[in-house]
């Protein structure tokens, strides 16, 4: 009887290790969908930030540059990649946690709790503080005729360039002289080109048509 309940308290505990890990799977693939929305709403939100604090100082939208949701986060690769190392390590973090103490990821997690919710907290809001931070910097940079060209890392979506036009067919009034000036490029959106002129220190929407547009190194 002792050999048969020791062969059964082994058998169990083989039992126990081996589930383990597809406990862990199916609590992944059961919360994978939940877990890509939430990050992405918040992502959408951080950028969306550092999008209106930026285009604000210059009396724009982002959806007059052509910037809506999903040319946002295309645009923002960067962090998504960021995100997304934040996001596996923490699951890394709590899959070994249980694996190594034999519970299931979700007992893990519920125990952990306040301490994870904490280190999201904190992760985002360093996040949103430099969405706005590094935006309104950019803006500065902007107004003194720098272009914007942000690391892989540190694109949030805005990328602003030094611009140059040439009218097709005359210039409208009071922008005859504008092609001297120098101009960054903010965006195009529909039939308007949106160029900052750092002389004037004014923001011109121009119809696409009336002219074109270069890049300047």
């Amino acid at each position: 009887m002792i050999v048969g309940r020791k062969a059964l308290s082994t058998h169990g505990s083989k039992k126990k290790q081996e589930e383990a890990p597809q406990t862990i799977s199916g609590w992944l693939a059961a919360n994978a969908v939940v877990a890509l929305t939430v990050t992405g709403a918040v992502l959408y939100g951080i950028l969306r930030l550092g999008h209106q604090t930026f285009y604000r100082q210059f009396g724009l939208t982002p959806e007059e540059v052509g910037l809506g949701y999903g040319e946002a986060l295309a645009r923002a690769a960067g962090y998504l990649v960021y995100l997304f190392v934040s996001l596996l390590f923490g699951i890394a973090t709590l899959s070994v946690i249980a694996y190594r103490s034999r519970q299931p990821i979700s007992a893990v997690a519920s125990r952990t709790g306040v301490l994870s919710v904490l280190v999201v907290v904190a992760l985002f809001a360093i996040l949103f503080s430099y969405s706005w931070l590094q935006a309104d910097l950019w803006a500065d940079e902007v107004k003194r005729g720098n272009a914007v060209r942000p690391f892989f890392l540190q694109d949030i979506g805005i990328r602003v360039e030094r611009a140059k036009i040439a009218w097709n067919d005359g210039a409208p009034d009071s922008l005859d002289d504008l092609p001297t000036h120098n101009l960054m490029l903010l965006g195009q959106s529909g039939s308007l080109v949106i160029v900052y002129d750092v002389d004037d220190k004014r923001t011109v929407e121009i119809p696409s048509s009336l002219v074109t547009v270069s890049i300047s190194p």
